[in-house]
């Protein structure tokens, strides 16, 4: 365990050059369930793309998509978009995807919810809202469509926690988000972080959300 602990960190610190790809790929051939799972944060977190685009198809094929999921994070752009409609109920990592593949992430999301009736979108956030949210840092823009397209129940958890980075970004789309009727809940609990991040933004809704918040208060 020792003397494969100082491997793998030296792969991941030093890259290709330390540890080639191919003795990497070799490891996996008859290590066990915990070794392996070592040997595919080792590919992920050292950007082996092209040997995480290699593995991934027999990984899946051998291990199940559970275990496919853990190596998804580390593929290439064109792996992600063509695998992840078939692993999206199987990711767990979903920090280390959307930090990697956001747009993949949210095209696969609005994929999914515009094919489901509204009766069950309600269930889909309830599963899935952390990885819409996770985005909200690098593609406000498209978290903020997707919110008001399909999101028309209360806004999920993940997502408020979230409201700072869209407002910083997209402070007039968010306020137009708040103040639709079925957010009413979310603006009376604005923390006042995110209170204060809009103001200082001043965007032509900050009156109207003074006269929701009256009416809400009411």
């Amino acid at each position: 365990p020792v003397v494969r602990h100082r491997a793998l960190d030296t792969a991941r610190r030093g890259g290709p050059a330390a540890i080639a790809d191919d003795a990497l790929e070799a490891a996996f051939e008859d290590a066990p369930a915990t070794v392996r799972r070592e040997l595919v944060r080792t590919v992920v977190a050292g950007r082996r793309t092209a040997l995480a685009d290699r593995l991934i198809e027999p990984f899946r094929e051998r291990w199940g998509d559970g275990e496919a999921a853990r190596l998804l994070p580390g593929c290439g752009a064109e792996t992600v978009a063509r695998l992840l409609p078939g692993l999206f109920h199987a990711v767990r990592a979903w920090r280390s995807l959307v930090s990697r593949h956001p747009v993949a992430v949210l095209d696969e999301a609005a994929r999914q919810l515009t094919a489901l009736p509204a009766s069950l979108r309600t269930d889909w956030w309830t599963r899935y809202a952390p990885c819409v949210a996770l985005a909200a840092p690098a593609e406000p823009q498209r978290v903020l469509e997707l919110l008001e397209d399909h999101c028309q129940g209360p806004l999920p958890a993940s997502v408020r926690a979230r409201l700072s980075a869209l407002v910083a970004a997209e402070p007039g789309a968010t306020l137009r988000l708040l103040l639709a009727p079925e957010h009413s809940g979310t603006r009376r609990r604005l923390d006042r972080a995110v209170l204060r991040r809009i103001v200082r933004a001043d965007p032509p809704e900050l009156a109207e959300l003074g006269r929701a918040l009256r009416h809400d208060a009411d």
